[in-house]
């Protein structure tokens, strides 16, 4: 139960982040950092 909370906490991280960046209203890097908690979730 606990992988499964990780990986969709990952695949929505990585949804937040592909908004952020597609709004082009700067930002990047709040979304950058969210693409790397979510890299890491996934891949816990």
């Amino acid at each position: 139960m606990n992988l499964k909370v990780l990986e969709w906490s990952g695949v929505i991280t990585a949804n937040v982040y592909s908004l952020f960046v597609a709004s082009n209203a700067g930002l990047e890097f709040l979304g950058f950092v969210l693409l790397f908690v979510s890299a890491i979730s996934i891949g816990g």
